[in-house]
């Protein structure tokens, strides 16, 4: 009986040692492990963090370019007078404070602006600006227009949705103007091209951030149909500028096409960013066909182009 009580008790002991000798092996591969960690951890490189300020009149485009110092604060100041205006829905004093090219050609008249005004502020926001380029002493902002927060109470970041819109600020007779939707400025253009068939005429450009708008003028002098541009090429009427150029974005849907003794005006579309160096020299023609008569039917306008009394290219200088 002792015998057997005592080889009990040794594998007892022997299964107490197993068990401790596997926990303790458990133990020495997690220290392991976390000197690794601890390792690895001890020689990364933390990138620090960047610490930025804000420069609302320091040009994004150009870093070396800033709002002349004079001027800064009178921004601030026309910036935060336009958007208590509109906040308030005081109209009438906002729509002043617009240029007049901007209000001649985006909105004519005060009812126009407040439709815009109404979905831009359709509750009470705040905004900030950030200055986009300086060219010609014309500063152009990113103005950031967002709900005010404290006013909503809004919480969630997915909430805090913005309206964004470039705004020119341009100092006529030593008071500042506003621009806004995009609008730079209208510049008059001189440009003529006339020949026994049409005068051509190109009278002004509307200066947007993102696009130049040409007013052109066609009065076909003929008895014959011109055909200026129809669609059926991808190239038909487009800018240069240096060595590059660019297509018309949009032409009408019938094309360019003037029937005898008629006159016509045309708004051309090219894409150019304001704050490019490269000027607009011309607008080329790439083929003025001179036809007996309009064809709607594609493949018979072909047949009738072949056949035309004329065909030419020309190139249209630009003045301004």
């Amino acid at each position: 009986m002792f015998y057997k009580f005592r080889t009990n008790f040794r594998i007892k002991i022997k299964e107490i040692f197993k068990k401790i000798w596997k926990n303790a092996g458990i133990v020495l591969i997690l220290w392991i492990i976390m000197l690794i960690i601890n390792y690895l951890l001890g020689n990364m490189k933390t990138e620090p963090i960047p610490i930025t300020t804000y420069e609302p009149h320091i040009s994004i485009m150009n870093e070396d370019k800033e709002v002349p110092k004079d001027l800064q604060e009178p921004i601030n100041k026309i910036f935060n007078e336009y958007v208590n205006y509109c906040n308030n829905q005081e109209y009438e004093e906002a729509y002043n404070m617009l240029s007049e090219g901007c209000k001649k050609n985006l909105y004519p008249t005060q009812e126009d602006f407040e439709k815009y005004t109404k979905v831009v502020f359709d509750q009470k926001k705040i905004y900030n600006i950030q200055n986009y380029s300086v060219n010609d002493n014309v500063y152009i902002y990113n103005l950031r227009i967002l709900n005010d927060i404290l006013a909503t109470g809004l919480t969630d970041e997915k909430q805090l949705v913005y309206y964004e819109e470039k705004v020119a600020i341009e100092s006529i007779d030593d008071k500042l103007y506003l621009s806004i939707g995009g609008f730079i400025k209208e510049k008059k253009v001189e440009a003529l091209f006339e020949d026994e068939y049409m005068k051509l005429t190109v009278d002004k450009v509307l200066v947007m951030d993102d696009r130049e708008i040409y007013t052109m003028t066609v009065s076909n002098k003929s008895d014959y149909v011109l055909n200026i541009a129809d669609t059926s090429k991808p190239q038909e009427i487009f800018i240069k500028m240096g060595s590059e150029t660019r297509n018309v974005q949009e032409l009408p849907m019938n094309g360019v096409i003037v029937f005898p003794d008629q006159k016509r005006t045309y708004e051309l579309t090219f894409t150019k960013w304001y704050d490019e160096t490269e000027k607009t020299e011309s607008i080329i023609f790439d083929t003025v066909y001179i036809i007996k008569e309009y064809k709607e039917d594609t493949e018979q306008m072909r047949v009738e182009k072949e056949n035309a009394i004329d065909s030419y290219s020309f190139e249209l200088k630009l003045s301004m």
